[in-house]
């Protein structure tokens, strides 16, 4: 069986989330064992395998996906989708639908209304906090929706630590302004705090904003790490609405 993380946001009793780990799937080799991507040269029949597993123990029938590009372009899905398609970040009001993001370092946001009636997934990799895109994934749904970023709450998924995000090009990849996140001494940026500050910025609410503390790189029998190993599976962060 697949293993993954359940959170479960305060008081919303009709929206779910899982994080999944590399434990539990069919898949071989440097993809073993749970992989869920089609992306990265996996044995599609594995990959399927893995999905129906995870999806039956879910019961989770319909599910939407991206094709994922470090873009800031936002999808909403709706009714009649057909995908997967381009962009990094997707929202819906469909009941009964699990929004997937594949993972193996990048930061996997998961949000609600605090209704329950909206949900949202993002794939946040380092280029995406460096345009803030968080921001404006943000201001979108609220538009869309017409709601209030107070009324959302947030969750971060297992992703890469701050001791391991070294970026060696920091001046020539990053704006001064996020001087701040950087450690001089070993060269890495702190995205987890850097991605709580643009939730914040957007306007969440501290008190709704929540996240699992677990370095995909230090944990590698639980979770893939693309910056550990390059050739690797991706594990999955799911976010549906039961009603």
């Amino acid at each position: 069986m697949i293993e993954f993380i359940p959170f479960k946001f305060p008081e919303i009793s009709n929206v779910k989330c899982v994080f999944t780990t590399r434990l539990g799937g069919v898949s071989e080799g440097s993809f073993a064992q749970a992989n869920l991507s089609f992306e990265v040269g996996d044995s599609p029949r594995d990959v399927e395998k893995n999905r129906r597993q995870l999806f039956e123990i879910l019961d989770i029938r319909k599910t939407a996906e991206l094709r994922q590009v470090h873009k800031a372009t936002l999808i909403e899905i709706k009714d009649g989708y057909r995908g997967p398609v381009v962009g990094d970040a997707m929202i819906t009001r469909e009941k009964k639908l699990g929004l997937l993001i594949k993972v193996a370092d990048c930061q996997p946001i998961l949000i609600t209304h605090k209704s329950g009636k909206y949900i949202g997934a993002f794939h946040v990799g380092w280029r995406a906090n460096r345009g803030n895109f968080i921001k404006l994934w943000i201001e979108k749904f609220c538009f869309i929706y017409k709601i209030r970023p107070q009324e959302i709450m947030a969750v971060r998924g297992p992703s890469l630590g701050p001791s391991h995000s070294e970026f060696i090009n920091f001046f020539k990849e990053w704006p001064l302004e996020f001087v701040p996140y950087l450690n001089m001494k070993n060269m890495t940026v702190d995205l987890w705090t850097l991605t709580r500050d643009q939730l914040t910025s957007a306007g969440i609410l501290e008190k709704n904003i929540f996240s699992i503390d677990l370095c995909t790189y230090d944990l590698n029998e639980q979770f893939f790490s693309y910056r550990r190993e390059k050739n690797c599976g991706r594990q999955g962060a799911i976010i549906w609405k039961v009603n």
